[in-house]
């Protein structure tokens, strides 16, 4: 396993990540200069949430500080990220029940319009994994892929963003 190293942070230690391509929670390295990651998200009302939904998506450079800790998760490879959207797509149902009828009258949706794929830019202390990253600044670079009953370009207008 190749010695962690991490540049950009006063941070010495990271907890293991339990995300695709993070499962070791070893850091592999940070470098200096631009760092662009590719990540879907779930699309609610014409805007981007983390995967979780809890967190809306700012329309511009934002700090990825979720009560959680950690911040904005993002594949190295693009081809990454397409096979686990394509994996994740294969298996959605519009369908689905969502259990909304169960919860109390006027609570947030949970169901999702659709999902995106699409890329970021990192920036502040960003932690790099065998395929992915970490980063605690992000700002939406692109919105490629609509899976679902979601609008492309209402997501880009809204990003003010194009096709990666």
């Amino acid at each position: 396993m190749p010695q962690s190293r991490v540049f950009l942070s006063a941070h010495t230690s990271l907890p293991a990540q339990r995300l695709p391509g993070f499962e070791s929670g070893a850091v592999d390295e940070v470098r200096l200069g631009e760092i662009f990651g590719w990540r879907w998200w779930k699309v609610i009302d014409d805007g981007l949430l983390t995967l979780n939904g809890s967190e809306p998506v700012p329309s511009g450079p934002f700090e990825a500080n979720f009560p959680s800790g950690g911040g904005i998760v993002a594949f190295k490879q693009g081809e990454d990220a397409e096979r686990m959207f394509e994996e994740m797509s294969a298996s959605w149902d519009p369908n689905a029940v969502t259990f909304q009828s169960e919860l109390p009258a006027g609570a947030p949706r949970v169901a999702p319009d659709g999902y995106c794929l699409g890329s970021v830019e990192l920036w502040g202390s960003v932690y790099e994994y065998e395929r992915g990253y970490l980063g605690q600044f992000a700002c939406v670079r692109s919105v490629d892929v609509i899976i679902g009953n979601a609008c492309l370009a209402a997501l880009r207008e809204k990003y003010r963003v194009g096709p990666g």
